[in-house]
């Protein structure tokens, strides 16, 4: 019976389809690769904004410097003698020493994020690396499972359309239209007196007459073809 060999074909194509879609969701799906972007971009940006902080505050603390160096010389090269000035200048002195003891400090902690962030920076882009050419190759192999897939069913759709075109208009829109109704199967075969499809056991004239008849024989209670195996 060709509609069996339709129905075969049918399952076949609907079978590699799916892996079809699948395989097509993967190819897009550039989830993984993405992330792994942002998170390279996101550090970038980190290690940029510490280098321009680091910058600021290198120019800030040489400022400040200038000013200690500035008010130890005044202090030191006894062109003040008013004892009020002199203690005023030493307070200065005093602070601006402490305020950048503490820019220096804070100058060492920007230093230490940015190395820390420059390493993570530098596995952030081996990791990405890594995911590209992964990712390439997992493509590659893909696309070419793809190809051939596809190539599998164009072999098939040809094998059916000269199946279909033997078979009568009323019985191949008979199948099609159970093909819809039962999920794909349309045909199911029998055995020891039963439909293998819904189990319901079948009179020995309508196993009889699936066997011999050229018209189409349907099981009584789920209404799919009949065909007989042997």
């Amino acid at each position: 019976m060709n509609l069996v060999r339709i129905q075969k074909l049918d399952l076949k194509v609907s079978q590699i389809e799916k892996q079809v879609g699948t395989i097509t969701d993967l190819l897009s799906n550039n989830s993984i690769i993405q992330n792994a972007i942002q998170e390279n971009e996101l550090k970038k940006k980190m290690l940029e904004d510490l280098n321009s902080e680091i910058k600021s505050q290198e120019v800030e603390l040489d400022k400040l410097l200038l000013k200690i160096q500035y008010a130890e010389n005044s202090l030191y090269k006894g062109s003040i003698s008013n004892p009020k000035e002199l203690q005023e200048i030493q307070v200065e002195i005093v602070s601006l020493k402490h305020a950048s003891t503490l820019m220096e400090n804070k100058l060492l902690g920007l230093m230490a994020s940015s190395e820390q962030t420059n390493h993570e920076l530098i596995d952030c882009s081996e990791k990405l690396t890594m995911l590209q050419n992964e990712s390439s190759i997992t493509k590659t192999s893909l696309a070419g499972k793809k190809a051939q897939l596809l190539g599998e069913t164009e072999i098939l759709s040809q094998e059916r359309n000269v199946l279909s075109n033997s078979i009568s208009r009323e019985e191949y829109q008979k199948y099609q239209d159970l093909k819809q109704q039962k999920k794909g199967i349309a045909i199911t075969s029998f055995s020891d007196g039963a439909c293998d499809s819904c189990g319901n056991t079948l009179t020995p004239a309508i196993q009889q007459k699936a066997k011999t008849s050229n018209v189409l024989v349907q099981c009584p209670s789920c209404g799919r073809i009949l065909y007989s195996e042997t």
